[in-house]
């Protein structure tokens, strides 16, 4: 995973994380609940990366810790299906757009090479079926 539980409570306070993460109601957040959220948020993150990265990243940058605590915040306001506040949507729609870029390229890791993506295997050929070949048949 790339952020912790005490990641989510410095971002979002340990009083809101037990509010959406408390199912057992026993005035602490369910480790569990956040685990949960957590290895989607990280999954989410691994299926961008594994296009352009061998995984799993020797050493992760912070970025990741970011984009994966602003992934799990929603998650967990979603389980709850409370209100989410306007900074934890902003926040993880930045952090989906900067895994958009991760994926087509746009931004590269720090520290990471990326594996050159392979081109298509009809750049530059004959095409089989063109207008006039189809005639033909």
């Amino acid at each position: 995973m790339y952020a912790t539980k005490a990641d989510i409570e410095n971002r979002i306070g340990s009083d809101t994380l037990v509010l959406l993460a408390d199912d057992n109601k026993d005035g602490t957040a369910d480790e569990s609940v956040v685990n949960a959220a957590l290895v989607e948020a990280s999954g989410r993150i691994d299926a961008v990366l594994a296009a352009r990265y061998a995984l799993p990243l020797d050493s992760a940058p912070h970025i990741l810790q970011w984009a994966c605590v602003s992934l799990a915040v929603l998650q967990l306001y979603a389980r709850r299906r409370d209100d989410l506040p306007k900074e934890h949507e902003i926040l993880g729609n930045a952090a989906m757009e900067f895994l958009s870029f991760v994926r087509t390229g746009e931004i590269v890791l720090p520290g990471h090479a990326p594996r050159s993506l392979a081109e298509s295997t009809s750049l530059g050929k004959e095409k089989h079926f063109s207008p006039g070949r189809i005639a033909e048949y």
